[in-house]
């Protein structure tokens, strides 16, 4: 039976393996200070790529169900814009690739239906009524963020042996330059590192895990 280098780190598996599908479980979400919406108006979500539009957009869709468009660059950022049930919630994003005309007229489509509509972008659209501009990350959410992701993939009963520095926490955030996408990249590399580690030297090549690259919106 192979040796697994992270279970002798107390861990089932490298914490910092990029979902396959847009947003996060809510046990390892970050909370940045961004409140939640209210029950209807247009809310967008500012940030460069990477800095956490989707995840949110995501998670307010767990709690008010609805549509989401994803707009891809090229001649899907003409397509139409699934509308909301009346009193319902809708997420569009990335609306900056939108013609302005075209964004504005779906906005008032879903406004005269009574509808939260989210939107993430990277740049304000002037459509909306409450503007969150996402924070990049720091030092000390960078740690949280390795906290979280560390204690969702513990080993039941044992204790993690994977622990942030703090110097290397500022460092990656400071290089990630607003975005958490380099920050997931940066910290799975240090775990990947950890463990090979932590494998007995003869078989610490053979054991180590590839790097994964995130990406998302």
């Amino acid at each position: 039976m192979r040796d697994d280098p992270y279970l002798r780190l107390g861990l089932h598996r490298n914490p910092f393996v990029a979902e396959d599908t847009p947003g996060v479980d809510e046990a390892v979400r970050l909370d940045v200070g961004v409140p939640d919406p209210p029950p209807s108006g247009v809310i967008e979500l500012v940030g460069c790529k990477g800095a956490g539009k989707t995840t949110h957009l995501m998670a307010w869709l767990q709690d008010r169900p609805g549509p989401y468009r994803h707009v891809d660059p090229g001649l899907d950022r003409f397509g139409r814009f699934p509308m909301p049930e009346v009193g319902g919630t809708v997420a569009w994003d990335e609306v900056d690739r939108v013609p302005s005309l075209l964004l504005r007229i779906a906005v008032t489509r879903a406004r005269r239906r009574g509808a939260l509509v989210l939107l993430g972008t990277h740049r304000r659209t002037g459509l909306a009524d409450h503007s969150h501009v996402l924070p990049g990350p720091t030092a000390t959410t960078v740690r949280a963020f390795a906290v979280r992701r560390i204690e969702a993939v513990l080993v039941e009963g044992t204790t993690g042996r994977l622990d942030l520095p703090e110097a290397l926490a500022a460092d990656i955030a400071r290089r990630a330059d607003g975005c958490w996408w380099t920050v997931g990249t940066e910290l799975h590399r240090w775990a990947a590192a950890r463990a090979d580690a932590a494998s007995p030297a003869a078989d610490a090549a053979s054991h180590a895990a590839p790097v994964q690259v995130w990406s998302g919106s």
